[in-house]
């Protein structure tokens, strides 16, 4: 969804990782590495494991890009990569005035049901936390189950309609 620009609008580009990824993953790093050479654009890459790995939540990182969106007054396309692709989603029908564009890569849309086929709920739910792998320190951490409950405040399948 590309939409033109007011004159005066800076446009800024991000690259939203997915999930137990990081802003140093190899993906991130080529694009923003490719952005700087092809085009000599800057390419942002956020961390969304905010605040911690463990405390991680589609809210912390839907809240984060939102509000540097918001302080850095300029408008943006945001290029997600599978829960990176979900956040910008989210993040696009909360800013649709200052999300120029998307470009999503395999986003990790019904993330109910991708958690529900991998994990079990309940074990989850009753210890309070899963281990699972975190690529950037190569070795099983905690993730908490308010994970899991907060991806029941947001839809699904996220449908944003318009941008400016």
């Amino acid at each position: 969804m590309a939409n033109k620009l007011p004159a005066a609008s800076i446009l800024r580009y991000a690259y939203l990782h997915g999930f137990a990824s990081s802003p140093l993953s190899t993906k991130g790093v080529e694009l923003q590495r490719w952005f700087q050479k092809e085009l000599n654009i800057s390419l942002d890459l956020p961390d969304l494991n905010i605040p911690s790995f463990r405390k991680q939540c589609l809210t912390h990182m839907v809240d984060h890009i939102e509000q540097n969106i918001i302080q850095s007054n300029s408008n943006w396309y945001l290029i997600g990569s599978s829960f990176g692709g979900l956040v910008s989603t989210l993040v696009a029908q909360r800013q649709p005035k200052l999300v120029h564009s998307l470009l999503l890569l395999a986003p990790a849309f019904n993330p109910i049901q991708r958690w529900s086929s991998k994990i079990n709920i309940g074990q989850w739910k009753n210890q309070g936390f899963i281990n699972y792998f975190n690529p950037s320190k190569q070795c099983d951490e905690p993730i908490d189950y308010e994970f899991f409950q907060d991806l029941h405040s947001y839809p699904s399948y996220p449908i944003v309609t318009t941008c400016p």
